[in-house]
């Protein structure tokens, strides 16, 4: 029975070390004495506790597993966590005290709870982490909330992922987008040519599954149903072909018809520069796509206009047009607004178009 006991103790410490296994077993009592109320024996934050807002840290979630190291638990034992109960330590434990408490957390709670994830999935949204925050925390905060910089100095603060109105906004196909292509009318630049569709993937993943806190079986299936890029020929955006891309489903738009439809359903919001100017635009808020705005040239093509165009855009007054117009009529007024606005190269809304109209209403 010793001989057992013996094994046990050696596997033990090979998988740990010996340093990280003494320390972590010296933590296990100091976790049960002082953490436990809170966040349960298990670490999974299911104690008498529960009804704290937020909620106690649970440790075995993937949000842990993915954020949590060695530094980052030290600190917030020894210095709380504000805005939440989580009091500091520091002035009650000695410094390696609380290394033991680190230990133990990390060793026998987040490393086995790690261990039963399926694949690489740690890798990978730990990739997106880094890039999140080499590329977009400066902006969107480093949990997601929205910087405090951003939030005092630009006219449209950045996306608060955060929020559960980006839960119910934000799909993943939507957020690589955003990304690759950037959003017109707004600060956020696209990063298609900087990044390849493998990192994007990962960031956009990171902050669904870590920052937007959504399951991560939602996004695993997000990513099965996703086109797949290999490691060893990442993607990156060209331009040129981005802006050739035609309409789905074989459709070609004819822009004088499309001109039609523009002045009769469009121009009131959208204006007849397409400046977003038009007669409503002052009383609408998000305001309309300015489509001549040198971020819009940048970032729409037919696709994309046709599926704003098609499906409307959440958060905004821009209705779903494909419940009015047949997909023709939504090809052909997108074509119009690409060629008249994006690409400049047909005239625009003239006086005489919107006389026609009101004479055609009479």
């Amino acid at each position: 029975m010793m001989m057992f006991r013996c094994i046990a103790v050696i596997s033990t410490l090979l998988v740990f070390g010996a340093p990280v296994y003494a320390s972590a077993a010296k933590g296990e009592k100091l976790y049960l004495e002082y953490c436990a109320v809170c966040h349960g024996e298990k670490g999974d934050g299911n104690s008498r506790s529960r009804g704290l807002s937020p909620p106690p840290r649970d440790f075995t979630s993937i949000q842990s597993i993915v954020e949590m190291n060695k530094t980052r638990m030290t600190y917030s034992i020894a210095k709380g966590m504000p805005g939440t109960a989580m009091s500091p330590w520091e002035s009650r434990l000695s410094k390696e005290q609380i290394s033991s408490v680190s230990d133990y957390i990390l060793e026998r709670i987040i490393k086995p709870a790690r261990v039963k994830l399926p694949g690489d999935v740690v890798g990978h949204l730990k990739a997106g982490e880094t890039l999140y925050m080499e590329n977009c925390s400066v902006c969107h905060g480093d949990y997601g909330e929205t910087g405090v910089w951003t939030r005092a100095n630009m006219s449209s603060a950045p996306r608060n992922f955060t929020a559960e109105r980006s839960k119910t906004e934000l799909s993943r196909s939507r957020m690589i987008e955003a990304v690759t292509f950037g959003v017109a009318g707004k600060a956020m630049m696209p990063y298609g040519s900087r990044l390849s569709q493998q990192e994007i993937g990962s960031i956009v993943d990171y902050v669904r599954v870590v920052l937007m806190r959504l399951p991560l079986e939602q996004v695993e299936q997000e990513v099965a149903q996703a086109p797949q890029q290999t490691a060893d020929a990442p993607t990156f955006v060209n331009v040129e072909e981005h802006m050739q891309q035609p309409f789905p489903d074989g459709l070609i738009g004819n822009p004088a018809e499309g001109r039609k439809i523009y002045v009769r359903n469009c121009f009131a919001c959208h204006g007849v520069k397409g400046d977003g100017q038009g007669s409503r635009a002052f009383f609408i808020k998000p305001k309309p796509r300015n489509f001549v705005s040198e971020d819009s040239r940048r970032a729409l093509n037919r696709p994309r206009i046709y599926k704003a165009v098609h499906d409307g855009l959440k958060g905004s007054v821009m209705p779903a047009w494909s419940k009015v117009l047949s997909d023709q009529q939504v090809a052909d007024v997108g074509e119009f607004v690409f060629r008249a606005f994006i690409r400049a190269d047909l005239p625009g809304v003239s006086e005489a178009d919107l006389e026609a109209d009101k004479q055609k209403k009479k």
